[in-house]
């Protein structure tokens, strides 16, 4: 739910993603994990990530999958 779009031309990806808030403190590593993981596939020469906050996230945009995941993270923790 947090990635809106990838566009890819001749090697060069560009991805949309965003946020669960505008403050959030994981944005900046969020974005070297994205660009780390899509640089090391083949034939990627370069990635550009830009996040926007329109549309604005909601939980309504988790998968299922998802959903059960952040569940049991929640009740590891707590």
């Amino acid at each position: 739910g947090l990635v809106y779009g990838v566009e890819e031309k001749d090697g060069n990806v560009r991805i949309t993603a965003t946020l669960t808030y505008p403050g959030c403190p994981l944005g900046p590593q969020i974005v070297e994990d994205i660009k780390r993981a899509v640089s090391g596939l083949p034939e990627v020469k370069r990635v550009e990530v830009e996040i926007v906050f329109d549309p604005a996230w909601t939980r309504d945009m988790m998968t299922q999958d998802g959903i059960e995941e952040l569940e049991l993270l929640r009740q590891s923790v707590f």
